[in-house]
């Protein structure tokens, strides 16, 4: 997760289908139209102002990059306020990726309005590049504040959790699923599996990661991984974790056939706890502030097999597409294993 000042800044799609039908095309904000980019996107210094910048961003510092995709900080004009720009190269990217599962990943993005989801923006497509410009998460990931804190206490976690529960229901509501990120053992094993109850296994682990510190699965082997997903969770002494929230997170991560539904997990004990202790809110009460992050290193090595669940950027949804016998499947994208997921937020940031 990542946290922000007010709002949640991420490196998540969205825009219209239409994007990759013309490939020398600006995508409008919020409409399917295109229009004609004849323009250079990096004109050597002196010359002509780039597109980017003729959109009024001001590319910035990089947040992260990989083999065909990079994520910066920007500055955008109209909004007045610093924006997270995906920057996805047509040259490098998979042909299926362009194709296929960006445009549907821009689609469901788009029409998620959330405050504990992260804002889709603008789409920009030039003839080398597409720019994915979303909410920016200012004061940095959940994995910052574990890194600083080494773990996080009861009080904000239940705060923080709650945010996060509420952003998934309204993603599943929507009929949007997580694709990736913490595997849960059905998906490890490739057998059918409900996704939503794929996504609670994920937030019992980032529950998990939250209040200990550290993940619950950690190996990079395969076989040694599958069976630690499918034993019973355990807990280390330290820290001191209340019986409730232990007994919650093995709930949540256990077998399907049992695990906690999203209204067991809204109506379960410690979740509705309120806490004894006042205190004036911060920043870091609320995981608006924040942005989940993608990093790959568990929480500094985490298996290289479960990736991250982030929350606003988390949700690099499959959308759902309705079966002939009236319920839904799952069409998921593929993993975009060298770029952040997108971000939810909560509150004022991302969680």
């Amino acid at each position: 997760m990542n946290f922000k000042k007010n709002d949640v800044a991420g490196s998540s799609p969205g825009g219209g289908a239409t994007m990759v039908a013309k490939p020398t095309a600006i995508l409008a904000e919020n409409a399917g139209a295109t229009i004609p980019n004849t323009q250079e996107e990096d004109p050597a210094p002196g010359r002509r102002p780039s597109v980017i910048e003729n959109h009024g961003y001001t590319l910035e510092r990089t947040i992260c990059s990989g083999s065909y995709a990079t994520v910066k900080v920007a500055r955008s004009e109209r909004h007045k306020r610093d924006v997270a720009v995906k920057i996805v190269s047509k040259f490098q990217a998979p042909t299926d990726y362009l194709k296929k599962f960006l445009p549907r990943q821009i689609e469901v993005v788009k029409g998620l309005k959330h405050q504990n989801l992260i804002k889709f923006l603008q789409v920009i497509e030039t003839t080398h590049r597409i720019y994915i410009v979303m909410e920016f998460a200012e004061n940095g990931s959940l994995l910052d504040i574990i890194r600083r804190d080494n773990y996080i206490d009861e009080v904000r976690a239940r705060r923080w959790f709650q945010q996060i529960v509420d952003g998934v229901e309204y993603c599943h509501e929507r009929g949007v699923v997580h694709s990736y990120a913490y595997a849960s053992p059905e998906i490890l094993l490739g057998v059918p599996y409900q996704p939503q109850l794929s996504d609670i296994w994920s937030m019992g682990v980032v529950l998990y990661a939250i209040v200990f510190g550290h993940l619950p699965f950690d190996d990079t082997y395969y076989k040694q991984l599958l069976k630690q997903v499918q034993a019973k969770v355990t807990f280390p002494k330290e820290p001191k974790v209340s019986s409730a929230c232990r007994s919650f997170i093995t709930r949540i991560l256990a077998p399907a056939r049992s695990r906690l539904n999203i209204s067991a997990i809204r109506n379960d004990l410690w979740l509705a706890m309120t806490s004894d202790v006042t205190r004036s809110p911060s920043s870091e009460d609320s995981l608006d502030s924040v942005a989940t992050s993608s990093r790959n290193d568990s929480l500094e090595q985490s298996s290289s097999v479960i990736r991250p669940l982030l929350t606003k950027e988390m949700f690099r949804a499959a959308a759902r597409k309705p079966r002939s016998d009236g319920g839904n499947t799952t069409d998921e994208e593929q993993p975009i294993r060298s770029v952040k997921p997108q971000i939810m937020t909560t509150d004022n940031g991302t969680v």
